[in-house]
């Protein structure tokens, strides 16, 4: 809100990789680029191909146990735990931390809130924090490559410095959030038809 009160006579102040860097989402290249290409090696089809036979699994568990029941909800229910359950893998995080990675997206994602209570931009700030543990144990053993979502970023250098745990578990909950939150509707929309 303090930028947007801010008249800038039209001029659009570009995002600086000072501390603390901005969503990268907010750069052009070369920028985004960089930062992109640091962490989305997972992300790549091969990668994703590799996740087909746990994803597999992931859903046809979830259904041997929502089944018996005769209905449920395909979002929250199917579609979104088993989506939280590759994000935990993904993200290092055990699987029984899937309820809580989706409870944690919802939240953040509500739209429907009190108008009477202040929300901030720090409603995914739970998704951070759980991202950015994952980052300080990885930093502590040290950036390898074995992992590369994070190691990509631990070993990123932009403008001559190294990103802090919070810029990285900033970064990397985009790709939680999206994972968690977008996915299930999709494939909850692609059962329902």
């Amino acid at each position: 809100p303090t930028v947007l009160r801010h008249h800038n006579e039209g001029r659009v102040v570009a995002p600086t990789t000072a501390e603390p860097l901005p969503p990268y989402s907010m750069f052009g290249p070369p920028v985004h680029e960089i930062i992109r290409q640091a962490h989305v090696a997972p992300l790549r089809a091969g990668a994703v191909k590799r996740l087909a036979a746990f994803i597999r699994e992931q859903a046809n568990a979830r259904l041997d146990l929502l089944l018996p029941r005769g209905r449920f909800d395909l979002t929250q229910h199917y579609g979104g735990i088993v989506a939280a359950a590759v994000q935990c893998h993904l993200f290092g995080l055990p699987l029984s931390e899937a309820k809580y990675v989706l409870d944690s997206v919802n939240a953040g994602s509500l739209t429907d809130v009190d108008p009477n209570t202040s929300r901030n931009f720090n409603r995914y700030r739970p998704v951070v924090e759980m991202i950015e543990a994952v980052v300080r144990a990885r930093r502590k053993h040290g950036a390898d490559g074995d992992f590369p979502f994070i190691d990509g970023l631990l070993q990123l250098e932009l403008d001559g410095r190294k990103l802090s745990n919070r810029e990285i578990a900033q970064t990397l909950s985009v790709v939680m959030i999206g994972g968690s939150e977008t996915v299930p509707k999709v494939v909850a929309h692609g059962l329902w038809e």
